[in-house]
């Protein structure tokens, strides 16, 4: 019975004396976050990152100074080599696009203020980048877009900038210090309708079969040009409500329809300086 009394004794008297030696012992103390941490102190999910100590001493993480903006970008040339350029509309984001043959379209004009989305039509995942020097580079996935973060004017110097995508081409971008209502412009809006939505149609008209707004892209041929690609697309908003600004001429207006439904039909229009056209436009989903 002595001897089973005198075991836990033993061990209680060597656990004291062994902390005792420890907290003799001289242990640095953290003098940084990373020591800190080291010591196995909790860290905050803060940011940045701080760590306490025992004894109620806080460090914080030293972060990497935020990366500063690009340079403005150096025009590659002063006017596209494409001929006529895409406008742009009002001002907000201009979309282009990197088709394995032609982009669409080969030249997209844009004003200051503009945001710029880049949709990758190809198969496969691309680099892509403004700049001879490769002053932005960024990557695009296969059928993904990419916007710039800001405007244009914070990446781009006025004039025309070649998008590079290898190992496709990209559009020329155009970045002029006019105002995207260019004087000499003319301009075509409109709506995009989809019918019918019934199978049959009844005599007066169901207003539940009415026709529907189609949110579609509106694509611009010029009428006896020998490229085949547009030369500026919109596209329309939930109500199928669409603008573009062009140069005098004549030109298609077409919406993208579906494979083999719906139909879109194409229409002509002339456009003329300083005027402004209603175009509507209609899609058929073949219900009959």
């Amino acid at each position: 019975m002595k001897k089973i009394i005198f075991i836990p004794i033993f061990i209680f008297v060597a656990g004291i004396l062994i902390w005792r030696l420890f907290s003799a012992m001289d242990i640095p103390a953290a003098t940084n976050f990373n020591d800190c941490v080291a010591m196995g102190n909790p860290v905050t999910e803060s940011y940045p990152r701080q760590c306490r100590t025992l004894e109620g001493e806080v460090f914080t993480e030293n972060t990497p100074s935020p990366t500063p903006s690009p340079a403005i970008i150096p025009a590659d040339s002063e006017f596209p080599a494409a001929g006529i350029c895409a406008q742009g509309g009002t001002m907000g984001t201009i979309s282009v696009q990197i088709n394995q043959d032609i982009p669409m379209p080969r030249c997209q004009k844009v004003s200051a203020g503009d945001r710029l989305a880049i949709k990758n039509n190809t198969g496969k995942s691309l680099s892509a980048w403004f700049g001879k020097n490769k002053e932005y580079v960024f990557s695009i996935s296969a059928q993904g877009e990419y916007a710039l973060p800001k405007p244009v004017e914070k990446f781009l110097a006025p004039g025309v900038h070649i998008l590079y995508a290898s190992p496709y081409f990209g559009p020329e971008i155009w970045l002029t210090t006019d105002s995207i209502s260019d004087k000499g412009n003319g301009t075509v809006k409109g709506k995009v309708g989809l019918g019918p939505t019934c199978p049959v149609v009844t005599d007066p008209p169901d207003p539940a079969c009415a026709d529907k707004p189609y949110k579609t892209t509106v694509q611009v041929i010029e009428i006896g040009s020998p490229k085949s690609a547009p030369v500026a697309t919109a596209e329309t908003n939930d109500q199928g409500m669409y603008t573009i600004s062009l140069p005098a001429g004549e030109y298609g207006l077409q919406p993208i329809g579906g494979n083999p439904l719906p139909r879109c039909e194409t229409k002509n229009v002339a456009i003329k300086p300083n005027t402004t056209q209603d175009v509507n436009l209609y899609c058929d989903t073949g219900i009959r």
